[in-house]
């Protein structure tokens, strides 16, 4: 399915923009305004079983447009931190993810490429890690979810403990809130985000929200189809 972005400035003196699409109903906002962090975008590639974390809605719109599976948030990561190290392995097509400099800087000198901070380490919420050894994409899997992590060291998984830590748990997919509303400013700092059933409510909802707290031109209120 083709995702649809809706996107229009949010200055103090907003008052109304164009939208498109029928909403559904009893469109939902869930979780509240998100502004203490960002959302990171959970997605799973059905060919290679690898899962990705994004935290750039963009980057998510393009791997599910490409045929990968949006699972909804992941976890919600702080805006100030310690940095998270994106690096990916161009023989195996793999992603990993560090707080470890020494275990990013041995990858590198292995041939991997260091794709820089993906997200940043903060909160009082755990992500556990897991590796399948058996496996060449895909190896690593990263959750909040205790329960997701204890099955997966069941069926022989070896658990590699907290990877980092989030200040939100995740969101899944089958909640049905796969429409975010956001306000984002013009070095593309998102400040204020909520999940929503329907993307005219999230469009509405940046456009309001926007208009009470962007005090200047800079800042535009958008709303993004995730799955």
């Amino acid at each position: 399915m083709k995702k649809v972005t809706l996107t229009v400035l949010a200055s103090a003196a907003l008052i109304a923009g164009g939208v498109i699409a029928a909403p559904h109903a009893h469109a939902q906002q869930i979780s509240g305004v998100n502004t203490a962090g960002v959302y990171m975008y959970r997605l799973y590639n059905p060919n290679s079983g690898e899962h990705f974390y994004t935290e750039n809605i963009k980057e998510d719109q393009n791997l599910v447009n490409a045929g990968w599976r949006f699972e909804g948030i992941g976890w919600i990561a702080p805006t100030k931190g310690a940095p998270v190290y994106r690096l990916y392995n161009p023989n195996a097509g793999d992603h990993f993810y560090t707080t470890s400099a020494a275990e990013k800087s041995s990858l590198v000198k292995a041939g991997w490429n260091y794709e820089g901070i993906g997200w940043r380490s903060g909160g009082k919420t755990p992500l556990y890690r897991a590796y399948n050894p058996h496996a060449t994409a895909g190896s690593h899997n990263y959750t909040t979810n205790k329960a997701e992590e204890n099955s997966l060291v069941s069926a022989g998984w070896s658990n590699e403990g907290i990877a980092w830590y989030g200040v939100g748990g995740g969101i899944g997919a089958a909640s049905g809130h796969n429409y975010v509303g956001f306000v984002e400013d013009s070095n593309n700092n998102i400040f204020g985000e909520a999940l929503f059933t329907n993307l005219n409510e999230a469009f509405n909802w940046a456009k309001t929200w926007g208009a009470a707290h962007v005090t200047t031109d800079s800042g535009w209120a958008e709303a993004q189809q995730l799955n």
